[in-house]
């Protein structure tokens, strides 16, 4: 496609210089050593070498959105939280707030406990409808982050 390119670019400056051109009948010819051709250079990211810590590490999206051990499980009313309580009690869960408006706790896991072991574990809970990783949020005054 580049090659192209040049021919159309060589093609129209000769052209031009022809139009300007004292003898009217002149023809240009155009022969492969007027055409170059592109060289294309690998310098892709794959292709170069760097050790793992000649850079510092990539955080992880997850570890910055949501809280390492904080879930907010929803539940249904006609069930109640008996057996929600139970759970908590049993994986060693602290309830950090009960939310009665929106029929939600928010649990802190107690450390060690893997985060999705646990939502998967919760999730099984008769009367449990949602479990979800607290999430952090920014607060922004202006359309700034404080």
């Amino acid at each position: 496609m580049n090659i192209l390119i040049t021919i159309a670019l060589l093609a129209s400056l000769m052209l031009a210089g022809s139009c300007n051109s004292s003898q009217p009948d002149s023809q240009v010819t155009v022969n492969q050593s007027m055409i170059t051709t592109p060289q294309i250079v690998n310098d892709s990211i794959e292709s170069r070498s760097v050790t793992d810590d000649s850079l510092p590490a990539l955080p992880d999206p997850e570890d910055e959105m949501f809280s390492p051990n904080t879930l907010i499980i929803s539940y249904d009313t006609e069930v109640g939280t008996a057996h929600l309580d139970k759970a908590i009690e049993a994986c060693g869960a602290e309830v950090i707030y009960r939310y009665n408006n929106i029929h939600a706790v928010a649990i802190r896991l107690p450390g060690g406990k893997d985060i999705h072991q646990a939502i998967d574990h919760f999730n099984q809970v008769k009367g449990v409808i949602a479990v979800n990783r607290d999430r952090k949020m920014q607060l922004m005054k202006h359309g700034k982050p404080q």
